[in-house]
């Protein structure tokens, strides 16, 4: 595999999520009792537009493993969610070499995001778990954080391990007083958020949201990953 030749693994657009958890469109939802939920091993790889659960498991693992091996690893419109009677689970683990995850969502875990090596986070929501975004930092840490959102984190929203490692967050936001602590301009902090309907998991931003609707940067020309829709497929204004 590589930049031209990878593979792919995705949803048309009449399986897919409508940007929530949705039980009647294609989903993963795994009783792994002592295994991550998935797992990817190989560079190259692309994953967009699928749900994923861990729902069992009395084991401490990920939802999404993505291995030291692999690099260049795509994570798109995803969602990602420990549920039922699974033990303590992390959303993604990203020990690849290098991440990118666009327009994802992960709620009720332990980590919403982890690991080492290099990352692009761009327009994610990390919502009711330990720590929303949590970078392990060593000198391999260089993570690029914009357009996040993080609420509910029982430890913190956004936190880096003590070391030499980056993490920089722009137009960032978070309920507690942490977006704003790792550089970058543009972050929000302490802020209340308007979902439709939180209760139901469904974290599109309300009309009326006031602490992060429209705060975001413009990513259509980002250097690293150039994008403009969203987790539903549609234009950002």
């Amino acid at each position: 595999t590589d930049a031209t030749r990878y593979m792919r693994f995705y949803t048309p657009a009449t399986e897919r999520h409508d940007g929530k958890w949705n039980t009647s469109k294609y989903r993963l939802s795994l009783n792994a009792p002592s295994v991550n939920a998935v797992e990817i091993l190989d560079p190259y790889v692309r994953l967009e537009g699928i749900q994923i659960e861990r729902n069992a498991g009395a084991d401490a693992r990920t939802v999404l493993y993505v291995n030291a091996a692999s690099g260049n690893v795509t994570i798109e419109a995803c969602i990602i969610k420990k549920s039922g009677t699974a033990a303590a689970s992390s959303g993604i683990n990203n020990y690849g070499q290098t991440g990118y995850i666009i327009n994802t969502i992960v709620y009720d875990c332990d980590d919403g995001i982890k690991g080492y090596q290099i990352a692009y986070i761009y327009n994610c929501d990390f919502i009711s778990c330990v720590y929303g975004i949590h970078a392990f930092a060593d000198s391999s840490v260089n993570w690029i954080v914009k357009n996040c959102l993080a609420k509910g984190s029982t430890t913190a929203d956004f936190s880096k391990n003590a070391g030499t490692g980056t993490m920089t967050c722009s137009n960032c936001a978070s309920g507690d007083a942490t977006a704003d602590d790792f550089g970058g301009s543009g972050n929000s902090i302490s802020q209340t958020f308007t979902f439709v309907d939180e209760a139901g998991d469904d974290f599109h931003l309300a009309s009326t949201d006031a602490g992060a609707k429209d705060f975001g940067a413009d990513l259509s020309g980002d250097a690293n990953y150039p994008f403009s829709d969203d987790i539903d497929g549609q234009t950002r204004s």
